[in-house]
């Protein structure tokens, strides 16, 4: 198999297929500064724009203008993210199928299981990914757009970072992530994560609902692994 490279001249590591029951969705999310709930300031687009982010380098993408004119949303999915409870699985920008932005489709997922919403902060490595949200999907648009069930979905609050890394790693142990917006774990991988989260929410003081909503997620994937 040929080694295909990024703009960087990295190597692009395949995103793996993984077996079935892979199907908990991890998506790749680009840095937000106004808490993914409208659209970034300038200097966060640039920080996106110096790390090649695919959209936001494209010609197509209007963020800039949208950022003179005071715009709260931009045609992209992390400046309403927390908002809407939508993420996608991105267009292709390039080639035929880059002329008409045709969609990219999610694999295997479903229903009341659940899609984990990672980013890179400034400042930070790809080894530092860390989550900031989870969607607990009530549905699957297209195959494409996985809608988060606003009650029962938890956004992270940015005084918990748990790294993505430390629960997936790629087959060689490397922390790349290539091209693509996604990829997929296990449930008892899915299970670890909110295990590991609500221990990190039990030591601070409120955040009634987040713990709530863990306490939900766990017990349904404990029933998911037990049988």
């Amino acid at each position: 198999m040929s080694i295909q490279f990024d703009e960087n001249g990295k190597p692009v590591m395949p995103e793996p297929t993984g077996p079935l029951d892979e199907d908990n969705i991890v998506f790749k999310c680009n840095w937000n500064d106004r808490g993914w709930k409208e659209i970034c300031s300038r200097k966060a687009r640039n920080f996106n724009v110096s790390k090649n982010k695919k959209w936001c380098c494209d010609k197509r993408n209007d963020c800039e203008e949208l950022i003179k004119k005071g715009e709260k949303f931009a045609n992209c999915y992390e400046s309403k993210l927390f908002v809407d409870f939508v993420m996608g699985a991105g267009s292709y920008l390039k080639g035929e199928k880059g002329s008409t932005m045709e969609e990219k489709h999610v694999r295997g997922a479903s229903k009341n299981k659940l899609a984990f919403l990672t980013t890179i902060a400034p400042g930070t490595e790809e080894k530092d990914k860390y989550f900031i949200g989870i969607f607990d999907i009530e549905k699957i648009e297209g195959e494409h757009d996985i809608h988060g069930n606003k009650d029962t979905s938890i956004v992270v609050t940015p005084k918990i970072k748990i790294k993505y890394w430390s629960y997936k790693k790629n087959k060689d142990g490397s922390t790349f992530w290539g091209s693509g917006l996604v990829r997929y774990i296990d449930d008892a991988i899915a299970l670890k994560i909110l295990l590991d989260l609500k221990k990190e929410y039990d030591k601070l003081k409120g955040f009634d609902k987040e713990k709530k909503n863990l306490d939900i997620l766990i017990k349904r994937y404990k029933r998911y692994i037990e049988g």
